[in-house]
């Protein structure tokens, strides 16, 4: 054993010798029987990000006003998109908290908008998928490939529609 040497050694942040982007939620990783190639296998479909307000004020009713989810699967979540928030006294709520230009919330002091960061295209190439890295002797690896292991969302498989992540066929 090589402590603090080698790379499977626990906290040894001094093996790292650099970093490539790859996909959405790296989930398994593995390298061919040559060790030339590293597969590095996901499970995200969607980059998230933080509803972090533009100009917070501390009060989280006015800072994270959404009461409801403000866009739907998968017809509206791919780029961001800006909302109305209509306040509505919570002792008279209208018959739906749905509003064709938003939401309805009982919590907030006043009407106001709010963008719902999108979460980017299920189908991108760093969503459910496979990275094919080309292992380089020392030097960073290449990314050689990426692997699509199913169907996409949206694309017809035997009359179904699929809607989530690929999957692989059997």
């Amino acid at each position: 054993m090589n402590h603090g040497i080698g790379a499977a050694d626990p906290n040894n942040f001094a093996a790292v010798a650099g970093a490539v982007k790859v996909g959405r939620y790296p989930f398994g990783i593995a390298t061919s029987a040559d060790n030339a190639f590293l597969f590095v296998s996901h499970v995200g479909i969607f980059q998230y990000k933080h509803l972090d307000p533009v100009n917070p004020n501390g009060n989280s009713n006015h800072d994270y006003p959404l009461g409801y989810p403000g866009t739907s699967y998968p017809d509206d979540m791919q780029a961001d998109k800006t909302i109305k928030i209509k306040k509505v006294d919570p002792r008279n709520l209208p018959d739906t908290l749905q509003d064709p230009e938003g939401i309805r919330v009982g919590y907030i002091a006043q009407d106001q908008t709010y963008t719902i960061p999108g979460l980017g295209s299920p189908n991108a190439p760093e969503a459910s998928s496979v990275y094919v890295l080309k292992l380089n002797n020392g030097a960073l690896p290449a990314v050689q490939s990426v692997v699509k292991t199913g169907p996409q969302v949206g694309e017809l498989e035997d009359g179904i529609s699929s809607f989530g992540g690929s999957v692989g066929k059997s």
